[in-house]
């Protein structure tokens, strides 16, 4: 499968399967950008004329701030932000603002590989011809309500997620897609021949190479020459 992409900062991409953050498809945030004037002063006409129409709504400048592109299709920042920090909150060494800052452009960059093989997935899963569609969009519906144990709850995580109808309908259709591409592909459960596995491990043992260490801690009981039993076990609890 050959797809154009561009994306900011990268001259190539690297095509790898992963676990599909399915969900996250339809979780995206707007990134403000309103523009500033220079400051000036302010007559009391002015304020007298602000004053009357306060109650009319604010327009504000809004614009989504596009991470990368795939097949003319934006990756937002927003939504590469939300997963990095839940990603981070993972772990503690990144709880402090401003530490690890490496790491965290590491793991921000893996995050989007992983959005953008994701889309590319989900593209080229689109294109392929899938019999019964509706019917198996009912049963993966019925399997999710299933999962949840009623509709009021399902309702509710929708609501969470905000996620309308339409939109859960169209992770459906897009879950059975791709459900369907990993089968025709042989993708859903691949079988790695033993002799593969093998042929790995002995090429790269470097990579799994851990050298040996011990940590001995000891503990030290001081009991007096003669010590009956009872005082004995006394000392060892």
């Amino acid at each position: 499968m050959q797809q154009n992409t561009t994306i900011l900062s990268r001259s190539s991409l690297s095509f790898t399967l992963s676990g599909l953050l399915v969900m996250g498809l339809f979780l995206g945030c707007d990134t403000k950008n309103t523009s500033q004037t220079a400051p000036r002063e302010t007559n009391a006409s002015e304020i007298t004329a602000v004053s009357q129409n306060s109650s009319q709504p604010k327009i504000k400048n809004i614009e989504k701030k596009i991470v990368a592109r795939v097949n003319n299709v934006p990756l937002y920042a927003e939504k590469l932000d939300a997963l990095t920090k839940k990603q981070l909150q993972k772990d503690k060494r990144f709880t402090s603002v401003g530490s690890y800052t490496s790491q965290q452009n590491v793991i921000r960059k893996k995050i989007l590989e992983k959005m953008i093989n994701d889309e590319l997935l989900r593209q080229a899963s689109l294109k392929e011809h899938i019999e019964n569609l509706e019917e198996k969009i009912e049963q993966e519906r019925q399997y999710i309500k299933k999962n949840f144990g009623s509709d009021e709850k399902l309702q509710h995580y929708m609501a969470s997620m905000k996620m309308n109808d339409t939109q859960f309908n169209n992770f459906l259709k897009e879950k059975v897609y791709l459900k369907e591409y990993f089968k025709k592909y042989g993708l859903d459960n691949p079988e790695i021949p033993e002799e593969k596995l093998r042929a790995f491990y002995d090429t790269g043992k470097k990579n799994f190479r851990r050298e040996e260490f011990v940590k001995v801690s000891q503990i030290l009981l001081s009991i007096h020459k003669g010590a009956d039993k009872q005082s004995i076990q006394t000392t060892l609890d």
